[in-house]
């Protein structure tokens, strides 16, 4: 009987080393996809603000052709908010790589398309 509970003991000491090892797969294996997820969501942000990035790139004066978001008075901070998250980013790239690119023979225009950005941007953020 002695032998058997031993038996039963050691079964019940590797099932529960063995739940333990899948909880902590289990918990990695979240940790990985809550990774995922953030960095997922890094990205779609960052796609949506190269999306607003390029209306304002593209409409030379004219924001009337933006996104909806721009114009719908309930989002209002939110659309501030990103007009002024592009501003800064398109006048960084511009500080960034707007001397380098005009100090090269034939490129003395090669920053105009974030310029367009930039104006566009302020004229709507004023």
């Amino acid at each position: 009987l002695e032998k058997g509970l031993d038996g039963i003991f050691n079964s019940f000491a590797r099932l529960d080393s063995r739940i333990s090892s899948v909880g902590q797969t289990a918990a990695k294996i979240g940790d990985h996809l809550q990774s995922a997820d953030s960095q997922r969501e890094t990205a779609s942000q960052t796609m949506e603000l190269i999306k607003y990035l390029m209306e304002f790139n593209s409409s030379q004066g004219d924001l009337i052709q933006l996104s909806s978001l721009f114009s719908d008075d309930k989002r209002v901070a939110e659309a501030a908010s990103i007009a002024q998250k592009l501003r800064s980013l398109a006048e960084e790239d511009i500080g960034r790589h707007g001397a380098t690119m005009q100090s090269l023979p034939g490129n003395a225009g090669a920053s105009k398309g974030l310029e367009v950005a930039i104006t566009n941007l302020q004229e709507y953020c004023n």
